[in-house]
């Protein structure tokens, strides 16, 4: 994003101790472009250039009546407020809290507009601020800035579980052009599906012809980090960057592969896997703040056939970091799985196979150490499936008519959305199936997001992102 470049004003006025001071006051939007539904920021500054001390009431309180702020937006209408619009019954009579920036001095900080502001509506802004200050008026330059509305191409669920326990859980969107967006999933109160604000943050730009987004589970804790992987398809090549790091890197040697699989990061390494006809590839990718290197291309495993599902996890690090990698294919009127786990260095440790009757495989699967899922179709009828490295298999109760479905892993816990037939139905981990009571879409992009208690379904709705506990 380019960032908007303004000229500071400056006010010399006499304080009330008579020195003269010069105050230079900026309200810059951080972006001259966000996406809809985002949490559009506002930074915001004070240099004291004069010889006095400059106080102003602190605008990082609720119950500060500076600085003003004036937003016109593309209907040329005029959104007034203070940051004590946000004060609440019990702020009442409180002294607003005040800042002193000494001579010589700067301070910093910001402000999230669109907690102030409606920017619901696509197009161009204009915010004017200003700062009453005894010796008169300090304007701020005004700052620019769009807001636009592609469309949503693809979603996909970003995991990941620290040693620590710590957990990330957030939505990575694909939109028209290669944008690429992620909303971070908050609970306010998990056991009543409360959510704070799910609100994109622009991550950077991916192959504008790309037609799906990947987003990989991590075993190490990636909340406070700022470095996010951008993992893309485009005319099944698969195209890697990160936020930090621009330039585009394509994954397997730049080769067309048959399928993707859901990519795993471990501290400093991200691995993509892919089927190419029978065989099953792993790329090892290292990765910094400011590198990209692709790795070597592993052949893990030669099939006797092309595999129908595919599905990839990695063990916590505590426990080597070994990738399972599953695979499946029919077997007349049966379904062949195979599990294979793999060392960080591309070797094969160890295989096991499994037959799974009546049924044969349907393209829709997911791993989550040390187990798999897949759904298996007899008929207009489909089960989810989950095989284990210790060779337990369990099915669930079958739904019929299923075209499309999502399922995850997260800490322990398996969720599974399945659409056809016009419904969208859960299966629980119990194996029951039952129908899912919020407004999701039953055609178009979707994804799940497990919270604490709750799963969430996560779905594009008039150029924002809906979401809701299933």
């Amino acid at each position: 994003m380019r960032w908007i470049h303004v000229c500071a004003l400056l006010l010399t006025a006499a304080g009330l101790s008579g020195r003269a001071m010069s105050i230079v006051y900026e309200a810059k939007v951080r972006q001259a472009r966000w996406l809809i539904g985002a949490r559009v920021v506002v930074d915001l500054r004070l240099k004291n250039d004069g010889t006095g001390v400059f106080e102003t009431p602190d605008p990082r309180y609720r119950t500060s009546p500076e600085p003003h702020f004036e937003l016109t937006g593309p209907d040329r209408k005029k959104q007034a407020f203070q940051p004590n619009a946000r004060a609440t019954d019990a702020d009442e009579g409180r002294a607003p809290t005040m800042l002193k920036v000494a001579p010589g001095k700067e301070w910093k900080s910001d402000l999230v507009l669109s907690q102030f502001a409606d920017l619901s509506a696509p197009g161009r802004y204009v915010l004017h601020s200003w700062i009453n200050a005894p010796g008169g008026r300090i304007d701020s330059p005004a700052s620019e800035f769009e807001i636009v509305q592609p469309g949503t191409r693809d979603l996909a669920a970003e995991l990941s579980i620290g040693e620590d326990n710590s957990r990330f859980v957030a939505c990575v969107e694909l939109m028209d052009g290669g944008h690429v967006a992620s909303s971070i999933l908050t609970e306010r109160d998990p056991s009543n599906a409360e959510l704070h604000a799910f609100e994109r943050q622009d991550r950077g730009e991916g192959d504008p012809e790309s037609s799906a987004i990947l987003a990989p589970y991590s075993n190490y804790s990636v909340g406070l980090s700022a470095f996010r992987y951008i993992i893309t398809e485009s005319h099944h090549k698969v195209i890697v960057s990160h936020n930090l790091r621009p330039a585009r890197v394509t994954a397997f040697r730049g080769e067309v592969v048959s399928s993707v699989l859901q990519p795993v990061a471990t501290q400093g390494a991200l691995y993509l896997a892919a089927t190419r006809e029978n065989e099953v590839l792993v790329n090892r990718f290292a990765a910094t703040d400011g590198t990209l290197d692709a790795g070597p291309v592993w052949t893990v495993e030669k099939l006797s056939r092309p595999p129908v599902a595919a599905a990839m996890t990695v063990s916590p690090a505590a426990s080597g970091s070994t990738l399972l990698i599953m695979v499946a294919w029919p077997a007349g009127t049966s379904t062949q799985v195979r599990l294979l786990t793999v060392s960080p260095q591309g070797k094969l440790i160890a295989r096991a196979d499994h037959t799974i009757p009546d049924g044969v495989p349907m393209p829709y699967a997911a791993a989550g150490w040390p187990s798999a899922t897949l759904l298996v179709q007899k008929g207009n009828e489909a089960r989810a499936v989950e095989v284990k490295l210790d060779g337990t298999v369990r099915s669930s109760n079958t739904v019929a008519n299923v075209t499309d479905a999502r399922i995850e892993y997260f800490d322990g816990r398996r969720g599974i959305v399945v659409r056809g037939g016009g419904k969208v139905m859960r299966i629980g981990d119990d194996g029951g199936v039952a129908p899912v009571h919020a407004a999701v879409p039953t055609t178009g992009p979707f994804t799940i997001l497990p919270g604490r208690t709750h799963w969430y379904a996560v779905w594009p709705d008039k150029g924002k992102l809906a979401i809701a506990a299933i």
